[in-house]
């Protein structure tokens, strides 16, 4: 049981850290709004690690949405 909570929030964190590197790239390139970057902060952070799986959801809705809004 423990291992499990562990391996889960382990993924967190390593999702949490790739959404902090994407938006990085994402906004050195312009695609990605700086407001919505400088809007990450420990808390949203804290709550990516622990609801992973729906962040890494909201996140491609969120990359969707603004490419159907660029065509």
């Amino acid at each position: 049981m423990q291992h499990t909570i562990l391996t889960y929030l382990i993924i967190g964190v390593i999702v949490s850290f790739i959404v902090d590197l994407l938006q990085d790239h994402l906004t050195e390139k312009g695609l990605l709004d700086p407001e919505i970057k400088e809007s990450w902060g420990w808390s949203e952070r804290c709550i990516c690690i622990i609801l992973w799986p729906m962040a890494i959801i909201m996140f491609m809705k969120g990359i969707q949405n603004k490419n159907k809004n660029d065509e």
